[in-house]
């Protein structure tokens, strides 16, 4: 027996998102000075650095299985995943400071 409103159903049609479930996204809104959007903190740290701290870990993982495999086939491409990890890193922090030199750029011309 299918739930009532299941998508399922002959002749069933899909529910409308309502008013409710719509919503903004705001960091701290109990205080007002703060501009919308604008983290501090250990939120801050994590949207910085969490992917990388991830990136950290699988290559941790990833080290230590590779150490305890001896003379296995797998032993090098394992290593190739741990530089593809540094590399990945490498890329991730290269285009942040790609994206915060555009930034500066447009802000410093509108400016003007």
């Amino acid at each position: 027996m299918a739930r009532p409103g299941w998508a399922g159903e002959m002749g069933a049609q899909p529910r409308p998102i309502t008013a409710s479930l719509q919503y903004t996204l705001e960091f701290f809104p109990e205080e007002g000075e703060r501009k919308r959007g604008q983290v501090k903190g250990f939120r801050r740290l994590f949207m910085m650095y969490g992917l990388v701290a991830s990136i950290l870990a699988v290559m941790s993982v990833v080290g230590l299985l590779t150490y305890r495999m001896g003379e296995s086939p797998w032993r090098w491409p394992l290593l190739a995943v741990i530089v593809a990890g540094f590399g990945t890193i490498a890329g991730i922090f290269w285009i942040r400071r790609y994206v915060d030199r555009q930034t500066k750029a447009s802000e410093q011309g509108s400016k003007q």
